[in-house]
């Protein structure tokens, strides 16, 4: 059963700036995830609410559960932004920025243009991507490295992004079940969220002077060509998510996200 969990997190003032296993990098692509998580679920929330009247039986019963389940990740992460400021990072230009592109701009021109089942379309190839960074993030002990209390975010966050991640895509192919419009909302989707999670990993690491740096550079291609190899898994899961016959489900890692929340 799909449900939000009572989960309240607390970030010490105390947290290393650089709190992913002291690198850079890491800690700033997952500062970089937080800083979109709560605007991205937010669109997730108010694009699949559209269509619940359009669905019944057990998926309105999933597509209500993951409504109070984004509602809480968007809450969560938005609690870190605190320890950014109180670091010293300044992320409101950046916010302002992705805000306006891609919620005023992208949505509502692609809203207008193509009509408003693009955005179900969008939703759906963001919690597919969701679903992968998901993955990644709960394999090989990747968060290993992180100070308890964001491991114990991203880990939750991760679990029920895997828990969930059929949802969308299934009310999607219940009122809408075009496969060009499912190619062109990954597109968005792609263009949004991915565009967005590598140029706020470029702007926190410009602020730490570390932009340039060769370790930065170092440990950028190792992320995301060696360990955990970021790019390989994306792109292998975007050409399934390509295919015709594709489903969330045909790839199972649900015991991922089972291990974690049997933990809360």
């Amino acid at each position: 059963m799909i449900k939000a969990r009572p989960v309240k997190f607390t970030f010490s003032e105390g947290t290393n700036r650089h709190w992913f296993g002291d690198s850079p990098f890491k800690t700033h692509w997952l500062n970089s995830y937080t800083l979109i998580i709560p605007e991205g679920e937010k669109f997730i929330l108010r694009t699949t609410k559209r269509y619940v009247d359009q669905v019944d039986g057990e998926l309105k019963e999933q597509v209500l559960g993951l409504l109070a389940q984004e509602a809480m990740h968007s809450k969560e992460h938005e609690r870190f932004f605190h320890n950014l400021r109180v670091h010293g990072y300044r992320i409101e230009g950046y916010l302002r920025g992705y805000r306006f592109l891609s919620y005023r701009v992208l949505e509502r021109l692609g809203g207008l243009i193509i009509g408003p089942k693009i955005l179900l379309s969008t939703a759906s190839g963001l919690e597919h991507v969701n679903a992968v960074i998901a993955e990644i993030g709960l394999t090989e002990d990747f968060l290993a490295g992180a100070e308890p209390e964001l491991r114990a975010l991203f880990e939750w966050h991760y679990a029920e992004e895997i828990e969930h991640k059929a949802v969308v895509y299934d009310v999607l192919q219940r009122v809408a079940p075009s496969y060009g419009l499912r190619l062109l909302g990954m597109f968005f989707a792609t263009l949004v969220f991915v565009g967005s999670l590598v140029v706020g990993t470029m702007v926190l690491l410009r602020q730490d002077g570390l932009l340039l740096s060769r370790r930065s550079w170092r440990e950028g291609a190792r992320f995301f060509f060696v360990q955990p190899g970021f790019w390989g898994k994306y792109w292998s899961a975007l050409r399934a998510y390509l295919r015709r016959q594709f489903h969330p489900n045909e790839r199972d890692n649900y015991y991922l996200a089972r291990e974690v929340l049997a933990r809360l």
